[in-house]
């Protein structure tokens, strides 16, 4: 999830918690530009006792212009992370 950034992206470091939803905490850790298409990278954490289940759809609604959603890992046990990328589109 950490490598070198091309030349062509500029980078804004976030570092902000967001409210999603009870069971976890969400982290929005920085942003990527390029052209119009904005690649936004958080961490998730499971915070309850049992398995946490994801997928991809369940992030579109938090902008009206995502295009792509990838999450690391879709299945976390009780207290583990994972880094989401969400791609959405300047208008």
């Amino acid at each position: 999830s950490e490598g070198v950034v091309p030349s062509n992206v500029n980078t804004r470091l976030v570092q902000q918690p967001i409210s999603l939803w009870e069971e976890v905490d969400f982290f929005h850790k920085a942003d990527y530009y390029t052209g119009n298409l904005v690649g936004s990278k958080f961490y998730l954490k499971n915070k309850t006792s049992s398995r946490l289940n994801m997928i991809e759809s369940e992030f579109y609604p938090l902008n009206e212009n995502v295009v792509a959603v990838a999450i690391e890992n879709k299945s976390l046990a009780a207290g583990e992370q994972t880094v989401i990328y969400i791609v959405t589109h300047e208008k």
